[in-house]
């Protein structure tokens, strides 16, 4: 009985099989740097520094980075279309990085968590808290990944749709 894999065959399939996979992975860099070209007139720094507040003002793990990328070019297209937000992300930025020894990148968790909550009053702060808020929320493709049912007003409203059982409350 003639084997169903031959040595030249599984080696052929193995080579083709790790060309996809070095194919997909330049891909994927490929986009993560135009991205990072997309956010306009912010530097690097910036731009890391706004993914990174993003993901810790809505942590989700599972989303990966394109998520928090698309907000940070969103911010970035803003910046470059309106001199004041241009002006807000990098105050903001530099505001973050003053008052330690590094940047705020380079913290840990815990102490980029103080440091944004030093600030949370701050204009920076709001608009990045809204606009990241904003462009996860309204993102139909991401709502089932991050356990948000979407809008419930098309179905009349939340009350109507099982959250007004108040059954669990004594006495009732």
């Amino acid at each position: 009985m003639k084997p169903l894999w031959g040595r030249r065959r599984f080696v052929g399939a193995l080579l083709k099989v790790s060309a996809a996979v070095a194919a997909a992975r330049t891909a994927v860099w490929s986009r993560a740097a135009a991205a990072a070209d997309a956010s306009g007139p912010l530097t690097a720094h910036e731009a890391g520094t706004l993914g990174r507040i993003c993901f810790l003002l809505f942590p989700y793990p599972d989303l990966g980075t394109a998520a928090y990328e698309r907000v940070v070019v969103a911010i970035g297209s803003a910046a470059e279309r309106d001199a004041a937000i241009r002006a807000l992300v990098r105050d903001g930025a530099d505001m973050l990085d003053s008052g330690q020894a590094v940047s705020f990148l380079s913290l840990d968790e815990a102490s980029q968590v103080a440091a944004l909550t030093r600030i949370e009053a701050s204009l920076f702060f709001r608009y990045v808290l809204r606009t990241t808020r904003d462009d996860l929320y309204n993102n139909a493709a991401l709502w089932a990944r991050i356990g948000y049912e979407g809008s419930s007003l098309e179905f009349g409203g939340y009350l109507d749709r099982g959250l007004n059982d108040i059954d669990w409350l004594d006495g009732k």
